[in-house]
């Protein structure tokens, strides 16, 4: 095991403390899977995490990054016959599980952005796609998955 530093910039605290990942992801690249807080350092400015890790290097820090993304999730829902609105059949994380709860030609997937709202006026929802509709037309054409 050799001790590695993490230098911690206070913002990076901040940011997580006041919540400013609210419907964002974030993802951190570069600590090892074993890596194991063993201590910290203060400096006035900034917070060094001592981690142990299995891990060899040159160095003896950490090259860390963060990555942020916003949250899409896929809505399924589907069309009614009878003219009125359509309904929601649920929200889901992946557009394979929206699509895995499509039962008719009718029901339809579509990503959103959390924190986005639809515009008052109709419009063409940007990725929306009908895939019962679309498996039953490539088992006519014969280019089928299943």
């Amino acid at each position: 095991m050799s001790t590695k530093r993490l230098p911690v910039e206070k913002n990076l605290f901040l940011y997580v403390l006041q919540a400013r990942n609210v419907n964002r992801l974030a993802s951190i690249t570069g600590v090892p899977d074993d890596a194991e807080v063993v201590g910290a350092e203060y400096d006035g400015r900034r917070i060094t995490l001592l981690i142990e890790t299995n891990e060899e290097s040159e160095s003896d820090t950490l090259d860390v990054v963060i990555h942020e993304s916003a949250v899409t999730i896929w809505i399924a829902g589907t069309n009614k016959d009878d003219g009125s609105p359509w309904e929601v059949i649920g929200a889901f994380w992946t557009e394979e599980e929206a699509a895995a709860y499509c039962k008719n030609w009718e029901d339809f997937i579509g990503p959103l952005e959390v924190g986005t709202a639809f515009p008052d006026e109709t419009v063409t929802w940007p990725c929306c796609r009908f895939p019962v509709a679309e498996r039953e037309k490539a088992k006519e054409r014969g280019t089928s998955d299943e």
